[in-house]
Parts: structure tokens; sequence; C-alpha cells
């Protein structure tokens, strides 16, 4: 085997350009502290829809008793895409419905609409960050 033979490899291999990583680096790293704040500063609700009847400043709703936690510690509703905070009036009858129980539900919202409207209803509950809620998911 002929030396110089190595001795240009060598010589080649030695003024081979290097890559700069650093830029790379930095940037994927200010990319995840940035998601990170966001994911942080970010709040998302739980939430569940259901049909209601607005009438004389009242709404009438009918949910499944596992939701009544949900009624009672909702920050806010929104009926036909209308936002409004709403005040729980009373609780009616139970009803029995292919084996689930049904509560009658009676609320007092602070938005004036359409007396006699019918419309979807939805809460929003259990708020909590991005962050959190995927780290409740790997739980």
């Amino acid at each position: 085997m002929n030396p110089d033979y190595f001795k240009i490899n060598y010589n080649k291999l030695e003024n081979l350009p290097e890559k700069k990583m650093f830029k790379f680096v930095l940037f994927i790293i200010i990319v995840i502290i940035i998601l990170i704040y966001l994911a942080y500063s970010i709040n998302i609700y739980h939430t569940f829809s259901t049909y209601a009847l607005y009438k004389d400043n009242t709404i009438y709703l009918k949910i499944n008793n596992r939701l009544s936690d949900a009624v009672i510690m909702s920050e806010y509703i929104t009926f036909n895409n209308v936002k409004s905070t709403y005040i729980v009036e009373s609780f009616g009858e139970y009803e029995i419905i292919n084996q689930d129980i049904y509560q009658e539900v009676y609320l007092t919202i602070d938005e004036k609409l359409y007396d006699k409207e019918f419309g979807l209803i939805k809460f929003y509950y259990h708020k909590q960050n991005i962050l959190m809620y995927i780290l409740e998911l790997f739980k």
C-alpha cells in the first residue's frame, strides 16, 4: 500500500467544511420555549351541549344527572352563540329515559333573548391550561 494515499485522504478530511449546528439548535430551543409558554398561558374548558328552551328570562333544560355538577361548577354558558353568565334557579323532577336518569334544570341568565326561543346551550367548565391538560392525558 502506498502511504501517500492515506496522507491525501487525511488532508481531504482535515479540510472538510464544518456544519454549523449552533443556529439550528438555538432555533429549536427557542421554538420549544415559545411552545411551552403558549401551552401554559392558553386556557381551555371542558364542554357539553344540550338543547334548551328560553322563556321569561329562564332557560329550561333536561340533563343527565351525572352532569349536574358540571352545571353547578360552570363558569359561563352560550345559548345560540350568545355568551352569558347564569344562576341555577332550581333543579326539577327526575325522569328515567333508556336506563339513564335525567333531571330538569332551570337557569336564570343575564342576557335578554327572544321569548320562547329554542336552541343549543353549551356549558363551559373545568378551566385549565393546555400544559396541565396534556400532562393529565399521560396519567
